[in-house]
């Protein structure tokens, strides 16, 4: 299962993607910056068109696996895997300071409550075996990272929510 998501979906919180990501063992999750809610927009994503071509193997799985997520003094750590062929050469951390919140259903879905939009804060491209550690600014109240690979395929952790 490949889960895809904007980071500011009107109609589908992130925290419903991370949720399910979280629950279904065998999945990948691809959370896109600015990505215009829709079916054709979904599609024009390169990250679905290989996806679905290495489950019916006619490619090679372009994605990578977030393994686990450790955040602790500002710090995150983010493990994954990947195919031999895959090399992650970039991680970019998108943040908010405000609250993020998931208003009440409405007639048309759940609301998504951000009162800003997510911005690029940090990245790193000093990407270790299967790891790699970021400084998130003291001002975040909520974060994800985007692993991207050397062919600019984008694979997602969960966002984490900042106890101050």
């Amino acid at each position: 299962v490949m889960l895809l998501n904007a980071d500011h979906d009107f109609s589908h919180a992130m925290v419903g993607t991370n949720a399910s990501h979280a629950q279904i063992t065998d999945s990948y999750q691809v959370i896109i910056p600015d990505l215009l809610h829709g079916h054709i927009q979904g599609w024009e994503v390169k990250e679905t068109v290989a996806f679905a071509n290495s489950v019916v193997g006619k490619g090679d799985k372009k994605l990578v696996r977030v393994t686990s997520q450790d955040f602790a003094n500002n710090q995150v750590k983010v493990t994954f895997s990947t195919q031999e062929n895959v090399n992650i050469v970039r991680a970019e951390v998108y943040a908010i300071e405000g609250e993020y919140a998931i208003d009440t259903q409405t007639t048309t879905g759940w609301q998504c409550g951000i009162e800003e939009d997510f911005k690029k804060v940090a990245e790193q491209t000093s990407i270790g075996n299967g790891e790699v550690t970021i400084s998130i600014p003291e001002s975040v109240s909520h974060f994800y990272i985007n692993l991207i690979s050397d062919e600019g395929y984008v694979s997602s952790a969960n966002m984490i929510k900042v106890q101050k």
